[in-house]
């Protein structure tokens, strides 16, 4: 199938057509508005033809919006019986879950997908295990392990579930700063394995500068790490999608505007017995598709 590209915007596009507006595609489909106005819009440019008529009071169909849509409605129709009768048996599924990940995952977005999931499928006994130790897979017999880690040094059999940057970040009540050396002066407060030197990049692209903060404060829980750097003990680097919201509503601030902490990700372990049919892949796959729907198009974690 080689326009499988086309395949989710196309299924929006559907959505928008049935619904009759953005929005209303938007909460059917439980995701932002821009992203559907955004989906339309690609999916147009990579056919080369307007689909739809946009005025500020409603939607219409070009010709060629028509004709597309009576191509692409039923094979969606299909789709989604087909889903409809899995998932229905899918309800039966039954069995326990347990999985270990990083602290930054106590979240109201994480939160969010595991109540789904639960509703979804009430016969899975979830045990959720958020540590900032690294977790062994099998000596601890968990079914599936989240870690961040660099994208250069994922584990063996790691899949990319989310990319994303490191962010410096401090108190409001310290001043950010241009020369990311002053951070050696400071306090770094990190979990346990985030050990070794700090390596920095610039924004714009260029070489990068490693920095060896003399005072270092080993924290392994992720609440005591965010207090402390609350209380202005110094700075902590997290991954930028766990602290957009603190640093939009001005509870933390960027230390080193200019600078990242290098690219990151989010990524899924699965133990090795029949992975691809476990109920931990089931849920790694929902998980995936969670962060993708809820990420902004052209953003980075």
């Amino acid at each position: 199938m080689r326009n499988l590209a086309l395949l989710r915007p196309s299924v929006i596009f559907v959505a928008v057509v049935r619904e009759g507006s953005f929005n209303a595609a938007a909460k059917a489909l439980g995701i932002s508005a821009p992203v559907v106005s955004q989906s339309v819009s690609d999916l147009e440019a990579k056919l080369g033809a307007q689909l739809l008529y946009r005025t500020t009071r409603k939607l219409a169909l070009t010709e060629s919006g028509q004709r597309y849509f009576r191509q692409i409605a039923g094979m969606v129709e299909g789709f989604d019986s087909a889903v409809a009768e899995v998932s229905a048996r899918s309800k039966d599924l039954r069995g326990r879950l347990r999985l270990s990940g990083p602290t930054v995952l106590a979240s109201h977005h994480f939160a969010a997908f595991v109540q789904a999931y639960r509703a979804a499928f009430p016969g899975v006994a979830l045990e959720i295990d958020l540590t900032d130790e690294h977790r062994d897979l099998i000596d601890e017999r968990y079914d599936l392990v989240l870690r961040i880690s660099g994208l250069d040094e994922p584990a063996k059999g790691a899949r990319l579930l989310f990319e994303t940057r490191g962010v410096v970040c401090a108190a409001p009540s310290v001043a950010p700063m241009k020369d990311p050396a002053a951070l050696e002066g400071m306090c770094w407060i990190r979990t346990p394995i985030m050990s070794g030197p700090l390596t920095l990049w610039p924004r714009g692209g260029g070489d990068g500068v490693t920095l060896a903060p003399t005072e270092q404060v080993p924290v392994n829980s992720g609440q005591l790490v965010r207090a402390l750097v609350d209380k202005g003990m110094g700075f902590a680097v997290y991954p930028a999608f766990a602290v957009r919201e603190a640093l939009a509503e001005g509870r933390l601030i960027d230390l080193v505007p200019d600078w990242h902490a290098g690219k990151r990700g989010l990524f899924g372990i699965l133990a090795a017995r029949n992975a691809e049919l476990s109920i931990a892949n089931g849920f790694l796959e929902g998980l995936a598709a969670h962060l993708d729907a809820r990420r902004p198009r052209g953003v980075t974690g």
